[in-house]
């Protein structure tokens, strides 16, 4: 069975009921830090916090659910939830610790790591705590990166930039996936996100497309800027060069704000503009995808029988969409295996320096959103 796009006005209520519940979080993890809820100590009732913050009850669930993943709080079946003495998840010290450090963003992507980090942690015999930080709570990523433990590191460039003091002295325990750290000395496993693009683009022409649009979001972050370099390197040897500028598409959105929102309006602006000459559309992400899909549907257009789609990334949104997405998938499980790898070593302080920088291979899952190009 087919699962059908979510109505756009449903992911944005989601993403928003999110992002309130992100700033309870922060703001109890804050009060837990500072002792205004004691170790030991039991959490207010549900329905005084939601009475103190002015939002909904499901969105304190929310909330303390986050709190007691990141071992803030305790849940106790038919006595209530309690304050984590310390603070923090309690672990075997006679095992081996992964930390796994994630936006607090709850992307497609950061589910799949944390998954498969979890997956290859239980093969180790380690333990392993996924730890969620934004810009302006990083206390328990802090605490982690200056532990005994491992970790493996998966941040936007903002949320990185403010631990990258830490990420750097901590170097060799610690991993970093989708950045470059390499010339600080911290081992970095990245997807080669140029010949991703280039998988995409030569999938598309040898469907018959050249006028390929491309479309990004937040072109200021290092990794888009690299797909964006790539996609104009191939589309200007296939079409006129002067006219490939103008078929970025570039979807402005915080990572605290709903993707596909950004994206759909951004491409249906595009598709309902005299600009619009393109047969085919790259994607960069998962959610970009779903918003373009919703915007070539509103706008006219059928996927793939009058504009193709590819999606640089993979995961069940693209296996499951209306169609089922043809997506590069950069292998994930791939990432988390070599960092397992660089993890594993005995901690010398130094590794060698070939070492430092693993490039992980894209590859292709053909699926049913490209079609042949069939207007010139």
């Amino acid at each position: 069975m087919r699962i059908l796009l979510m109505p756009i006005g449903t992911v944005t209520n989601l993403r928003r009921r999110t992002t309130i519940a992100d700033n309870v979080a922060a703001d109890l993890r804050k009060r837990i830090s500072e002792r205004h809820y004691a170790p030991g100590a039991p959490l207010p009732a549900r329905r005084i916090l939601a009475q103190d913050y002015n939002v909904a009850i499901d969105t304190i669930q929310h909330a303390v659910g986050k709190l007691v993943a990141e071992g803030y709080l305790r849940a106790e079946n038919g006595r209530g939830t309690f304050v984590s003495t310390p603070a923090i998840k309690t672990v075997d010290e006679t095992l081996e610790v992964l930390n796994v450090i994630l936006p607090s963003f709850e992307g497609s992507i950061g589910r799949e790591l944390a998954h498969h980090a979890e997956t290859e942690a239980a093969k180790a015999g380690w333990q392993c705590r996924v730890i969620r930080v934004d810009e302006n709570d990083n206390s328990i990523a802090v605490r982690a990166l200056g532990g005994n433990g491992r970790s493996l590191v998966w941040l936007w460039d903002a949320e990185l930039e403010h631990l990258l003091k830490h990420i750097i002295e901590a170097s060799d325990r610690v991993v970093v996936i989708g950045n470059r750290l390499e010339k600080f000395g911290v081992p970095s496993v990245v997807a080669d996100d140029v010949q991703a693009v280039v998988q995409a683009t030569s999938y598309l022409a040898a469907a018959g497309h050249r006028k390929i649009a491309l479309v990004a979001n937040n072109p200021q972050e290092r990794m888009r800027q690299v797909q964006i370099a790539s996609w104009r390197s191939c589309v200007e040897a296939l079409d006129d060069p002067a006219a490939v500028e103008k078929r970025l598409i570039s979807a402005q959105s915080p990572h605290a704000h709903c993707m596909a929102r950004s994206a759909y309006q951004a491409v249906r602006t595009f598709l309902e503009s005299e600009q619009n000459d393109i047969t085919a559309l790259i994607s960069v992400d998962d959610h970009i995808a779903m918003g373009t899909m919703a915007a070539c549907r509103d706008a006219g257009y059928d996927v793939p029988d009058q504009l193709s789609l590819i999606n640089c990334g993979d995961s069940d949104m693209m296996e499951f969409g209306s169609p089922p997405v043809t997506a590069i998938d950069v292998n994930l499980h791939r990432h988390v295996e070599i960092a397992m790898q660089l993890l594993s070593r005995p901690v010398s302080g130094d590794p060698p320096g070939d070492t430092r920088l693993r490039f992980v291979q894209p590859r292709l899952i053909e699926r049913k959103s490209v079609a042949p190009a069939t207007r010139k």
